[in-house]
C-alpha cells in the first residue's frame, strides 16, 4: 500500500520562526471507527508558512476519499512555548489534495490563522502610551431577517447550531424538511450523516462559520438571500417550521443548484423542489456511484419493489420520490402513498455482498444442461473473474447481459455472474469468484472472494 507526502499552510502576521504545530488527518467510517493518516505534534513551520511536507502512514484509500484536518498552532517565547488557540482548526479535503498542494482555501479566514498587533508600547514617563487595537470578525453568514443577531428566537445562533450538530453527530436526530419542501435535501443529508458523521458536521460547521462548504465535487455556496430568509421560522404554537441546522444544509445545498429561482423563504415551495435527476446529481458528484436507476414518469410495480428491497438488505442507500394522492369513496377521503421513482446508490461504507448467502448453488445431473446466477452487490469494477474446478467438469461463467435502463445493451454487468454448462461427471464442482468494488470520494473500495459448491448427481 503506498503512503504519501501532504501539507497544508496558515496564514500569520508574525515570523515563522516563531510557530509550531500539530497536524492531525483522519476519516471517521459509519460505525465512527477512527483511521488516521497522519498525527504529528509541535513541529516547525517553513520559511513560507507551509508546514512539513510529512509522510502518512500506509493506505489503500482511493485519492477521492475524503479526511478531516485539524490543526493547533503554538507560539515559542523565551520562557515557554503557549497554545494560541481556543480550539483545533478543521477543514476537510480529499487525500489527492493533500498530496497535490491543495489542502488549504484562498480564503485567509479560511485557513489555520494567528494575527497579532503591531503597535509598540512606551513607558508612561514617555506620555502618549495608548494604542488603538482593532479586532474583526468576519460577518456571520446566515441572518435571519425577522430574528437579527441578538434576537432570542434567533434560529442561526451559534451555540444552538452546535448543539443540534452534535445531535446528529450521535444520531440523536436526523435532518428534517419540517414545513418545507426539501426532502430532496433531506436525503442526500441522510445519507451522509449515516455513511460520514465527520464529513457532515464539518460541512454544516463550514457553512455556520463561513457560508459554504464543498464535499467532494459537490459546492455548496447559499446565495445572499438564502442566507438572509425572510419570513416566519415558527409555527403560532411557538416551535420551529425547519431548525436553523437545516435551513444551513437543506435549503443552502438546494439554492445552491437553483439558477432562475433563490430559496429565500420558508414559505416558498417551488424553489425548494428536487427533481430525482438533480438528486442523482447531488450524490454523484458528492463521490456516490449509481448502479441502478429506474426513474420516469410511470409508477414502478411490485417486482421493482422487490428489487430495491435486496439492495437495501446488501447495504445500498434506495432513495425513493413519493407522492400523496387522494381518491373518494363512499364519500370518505383515504390517502395513499405511491411510489414513482426510485434513485438507487451505493453507500459510502462500500463493501461486496455476494449471493446466494450459503456456499451452494443449484444442485445438477449429468449431462443436463445447467445455469444459475451469482449476483454481487456493490459498484463493481470489470476485474470479476470465476474459477471452476475440476477445469473440464463441462461448466463456464460470463457475466451477464446488461438489461438496465442506464448502460446500453450491450454491456455487460459484472454483478450478475452466469455459471452454466452441461456437467459430465457425478460429484462437487466448486466454483470461485473474486474481484473489487470501485471507490468513492467518501470512502475507499474493497475486494472480494468467495466459493461455491454445485452438487452433481446422476
Amino acid at each position: 500500500m503506498p503512503a504519501y507526502r501532504v501539507y497544508t499552510k496558515i496564514n500569520a502576521n508574525i515570523p515563522p520562526s516563531s510557530l509550531l504545530y500539530d497536524l492531525c488527518i483522519y476519516r471517521l467510517d459509519s460505525k465512527k471507527k477512527r483511521f488516521t493518516l497522519l498525527d504529528v505534534k509541535q513541529q516547525p513551520l517553513n520559511n513560507n508558512y507551509e508546514t512539513q511536507r510529512h509522510t502518512t502512514q500506509e493506505t489503500s484509500d482511493a485519492l477521492s476519499v475524503i479526511y478531516i484536518m485539524k490543526v493547533v498552532l503554538y507560539l515559542k517565547t523565551m520562557l515557554k512555548t503557549i497554545c494560541v488557540v481556543e480550539e483545533p482548526f478543521t477543514q476537510m479535503y480529499s487525500l489527492e489534495e493533500f498530496t497535490t498542494g491543495k489542502a488549504f482555501s484562498p480564503s485567509k479566514h479560511e485557513n489555520p490563522c494567528y494575527f497579532v498587533t503591531t503597535g509598540q508600547t512606551r513607558p508612561v514617563n514617555e506620555g502618549n502610551n495608548g494604542h488603538i487595537v482593532t479586532i474583526s470578525e468576519p460577518e456571520r453568514p446566515f441572518v435571519a431577517q425577522e430574528y437579527p443577531i441578538g434576537d432570542p428566537r434567533d434560529p442561526f445562533e451559534q451555540e444552538d447550531i452546535e448543539k443540534q450538530i452534535f445531535s446528529r453527530f450521535h444520531h440523536m436526530d436526523y435532518p428534517t424538511q419540517g414545513d418545507t419542501s426539501l426532502c430532496g435535501s433531506a436525503a442526500f443529508f441522510y445519507c451522509l450523516q449515516m455513511d460520514r458523521p465527520d464529513v457532515y458536521a464539518q460541512a454544516a460547521r463550514d457553512l455556520r462559520r463561513h457560508g459554504r462548504t464543498k464535499i467532494g465535487n459537490l459546492n455548496i455556496v447559499p446565495s445572499e438571500g438564502c442566507r438572509h430568509p425572510k419570513g416566519s421560522f415558527y409555527r403560532s404554537d411557538g416551535s420551529l417550521r425547519i431548525s436553523g441546522l437545516d435551513w444551513m444544509t437543506l435549503a443552502g445545498l438546494r439554492d445552491s443548484e437553483n439558477y432562475v429561482m433563490r430559496y429565500d423563504a420558508v414559505d416558498d415551495k417551488a424553489a425548494g423542489i428536487t427533481t430525482w435527476g438533480k438528486l442523482s446529481q447531488w450524490f454523484e458528484k458528492a463521490g456516490y456511484q449509481k448502479v441502478f436507476d429506474n426513474t420516469g414518469l410511470s409508477h414502478i410495480n411490485q417486482h421493482d419493489v422487490g428489487i430495491f428491497n435486496d439492495y437495501a438488505r446488501n447495504g445500498y442507500w434506495v432513495v425513493t420520490c413519493l407522492e400523496d394522492w387522494f381518491s373518494s369513496q363512499w364519500n370518505e377521503m383515504r390517502k395513499f402513498i405511491i411510489l414513482i421513482s426510485c434513485v438507487l446508490l451505493t453507500s459510502c461504507a462500500i463493501k461486496a455482498h455476494v449471493l446466494p448467502d450459503d456456499p451452494f448453488l443449484k444442485d445438477a445431473k449429468v449431462s443436463q444442461p445447467y445455469e444459475d446466477v451469482i449476483i454481487v452487490g456493490g459498484a463493481i469494477s470489470n476485474r470479476v473473474i470465476a474459477e471452476i474446478y475440476p477445469a473440464d467438469s463441462g461448466l463456464s461463467w460470463a457475466p451477464s447481459d446488461y438489461e438496465g435502463p442506464v448502460l446500453p445493451v450491450t454491456a455487460k454487468d459484472y454483478g450478475r455472474i452466469r455459471i452454466f454448462g452441461t456437467p459430465k461427471e457425478t460429484g462437487d464442482i466448486r466454483v470461485t469468484i473474486a474481484g473489487a468494488i470501485h471507490g468513492t470520494m467518501l470512502q475507499s473500495g474493497s475486494e472480494f472472494k468467495k466459493t461455491y459448491t454445485v452438487k452433481v448427481g446422476s
